[in-house]
């Protein structure tokens, strides 16, 4: 997401007012909440130390605390997105072990049994294929021995 300077500033307050460590402090809590990449905010940061207010600058222990923010923020969202990846795959790898199986599954009381033929995602959920039925993960009650 690309957003010119102007846009990020009117989001977040106009670059003509001076950067307090207050501004300082909530310009990385609101990047964040406007969905801005790293080179967005590189650039907020840039337009509000060249409009500071010379008599009141920003401390440098801001400006890190700032990058400091941003990059933690930055490395929690790689590690969202790579959990998210790794729970696919263990509910792929626990669809796998289950082809060939018989397993009993339904909802609301009713049940039926059946044979896994195989497995897809369908949405980030397991589908199991039962006997031509699909079958979400969540409706599986037991595994049967085979």
């Amino acid at each position: 997401m690309t957003m010119s300077v102007s846009a990020v500033s009117a989001a977040v307050g106009s670059p003509a007012a001076p950067a307090s460590s207050a501004s300082a402090a909530s310009s990385a809590s609101a990047a964040s909440s406007l969905g801005l990449s790293q080179n967005d905010f590189l650039t907020l940061l840039t337009t509000q130390l060249q409009y500071q207010n010379p008599l009141d600058p920003m401390s440098s222990s801001d400006f890190a605390t700032q990058l400091a923010q941003f990059s933690t923020l930055d490395s929690m969202q790689q590690l969202n997105t790579t959990m998210g990846s790794m729970l696919s795959l263990q509910s792929i790898t626990e669809g796998t072990n289950l082809i060939g199986k018989q397993v009993t599954y339904g909802s609301s009381g009713q049940s039926a049994q059946g044979t896994v033929s195989s497995i897809q995602m369908v949405n980030g959920q397991l589908v199991l294929m039962v006997g031509g039925n699909s079958v979400p993960m969540s409706q599986v009650q037991a595994v049967n021995p085979s």
